[in-house]
Protein backbone atom coordinates (compact mmCIF):
# COMPACT_ATOMS: atom_id res chain seq x y z
CA UNK A 1 0.00 0.00 0.00
CA UNK A 2 1.47 3.30 -0.80
CA UNK A 3 1.32 5.64 1.91
CA UNK A 4 1.25 8.87 0.09
CA UNK A 5 -0.59 10.01 -2.93
CA UNK A 6 0.31 13.58 -4.68
CA UNK A 7 -2.70 14.64 -6.66
CA UNK A 8 -2.02 18.16 -7.80
CA UNK A 9 -2.58 20.77 -4.82
CA UNK A 10 -3.86 17.69 -2.50
CA UNK A 11 -1.41 15.36 -0.62
CA UNK A 12 -3.36 12.36 1.26
CA UNK A 13 -1.05 10.27 3.61
CA UNK A 14 -2.52 6.55 4.66
CA UNK A 15 -1.43 4.51 7.35
CA UNK A 16 -2.51 1.37 8.36
CA UNK A 17 -4.32 1.24 11.64
CA UNK A 18 -2.74 0.55 14.89
CA UNK A 19 -3.45 -1.66 17.30
CA UNK A 20 -6.93 -1.11 19.69
CA UNK A 21 -4.42 -0.95 22.76
CA UNK A 22 -1.90 1.58 21.37
CA UNK A 23 -4.77 3.67 19.98
CA UNK A 24 -6.18 3.39 23.62
CA UNK A 25 -2.96 4.51 25.34
CA UNK A 26 -2.58 7.54 22.90
CA UNK A 27 -6.71 8.79 23.44
CA UNK A 28 -6.04 7.96 27.53
CA UNK A 29 -2.82 10.33 27.26
CA UNK A 30 -3.70 12.96 25.53
CA UNK A 31 -6.89 12.96 27.30
CA UNK A 32 -5.14 13.31 30.15
CA UNK A 33 -2.78 16.25 29.29
CA UNK A 34 -5.67 18.11 28.94
CA UNK A 35 -7.00 17.40 32.31
CA UNK A 36 -4.19 16.90 34.93
CA UNK A 37 -3.37 20.70 34.60
CA UNK A 38 -6.92 21.63 35.03
CA UNK A 39 -7.75 19.13 38.24
CA UNK A 40 -3.68 20.11 39.64
CA UNK A 41 -4.69 23.75 39.36
CA UNK A 42 -8.02 23.80 41.13
CA UNK A 43 -6.86 21.71 43.86
CA UNK A 44 -3.87 24.19 44.37
CA UNK A 45 -5.91 27.31 44.41
CA UNK A 46 -9.10 25.06 47.06
CA UNK A 47 -6.03 24.24 49.55
CA UNK A 48 -6.03 27.98 49.98
CA UNK A 49 -3.07 29.35 47.30
CA UNK A 50 -3.45 31.68 44.85
CA UNK A 51 -3.16 31.67 41.63
CA UNK A 52 -0.04 32.36 39.58
CA UNK A 53 0.90 32.86 35.71
CA UNK A 54 2.90 29.54 35.96
CA UNK A 55 -0.60 27.78 35.45
CA UNK A 56 -0.86 29.52 32.21
CA UNK A 57 2.02 28.56 30.89
CA UNK A 58 1.58 24.57 31.79
CA UNK A 59 -1.89 24.67 30.83
CA UNK A 60 -0.25 26.37 26.81
CA UNK A 61 2.30 23.40 26.92
CA UNK A 62 -0.27 20.35 28.16
CA UNK A 63 -2.71 21.79 25.76
CA UNK A 64 -0.09 21.79 23.04
CA UNK A 65 0.84 18.28 23.78
CA UNK A 66 -3.17 17.00 24.05
CA UNK A 67 -3.76 18.60 20.68
CA UNK A 68 -0.40 16.70 18.97
CA UNK A 69 -1.29 13.74 20.73
CA UNK A 70 -5.30 13.72 20.00
CA UNK A 71 -4.49 14.45 15.93
CA UNK A 72 -1.73 11.38 16.13
CA UNK A 73 -4.73 8.81 17.59
CA UNK A 74 -7.36 9.64 15.05
CA UNK A 75 -4.76 9.36 12.23
CA UNK A 76 -3.89 6.05 13.88
CA UNK A 77 -7.39 5.63 14.19
CA UNK A 78 -8.99 7.04 11.00
CA UNK A 79 -6.11 5.87 8.77
CA UNK A 80 -6.04 8.33 6.33
CA UNK A 81 -4.96 12.13 6.30
CA UNK A 82 -5.72 15.06 3.26
CA UNK A 83 -3.54 17.97 3.01
CA UNK A 84 -5.07 20.76 0.31
CA UNK A 85 -2.10 23.45 -0.38
CA UNK A 86 -3.53 26.67 -1.46
CA UNK A 87 -2.92 29.89 0.04
CA UNK A 88 -3.11 28.28 3.42
CA UNK A 89 -2.83 24.43 4.17
CA UNK A 90 -6.25 22.64 4.74
CA UNK A 91 -6.14 19.58 6.73
CA UNK A 92 -9.00 16.57 6.47
CA UNK A 93 -8.67 13.05 8.55
CA UNK A 94 -11.06 10.97 7.16
CA UNK A 95 -11.69 7.19 7.46
CA UNK A 96 -10.23 5.03 5.71
CA UNK A 97 -11.07 4.10 2.04
CA UNK A 98 -11.77 0.24 1.21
Amino acid sequence: MKQFHLNGRELTLTVKRAPLFIRGMLFLFAFLSFIMPLVGMILYMAFGYGFHFGFLIGLFIFGLLGFYLLRVALWNTLGIEILVFSKFVFHQATRLRR
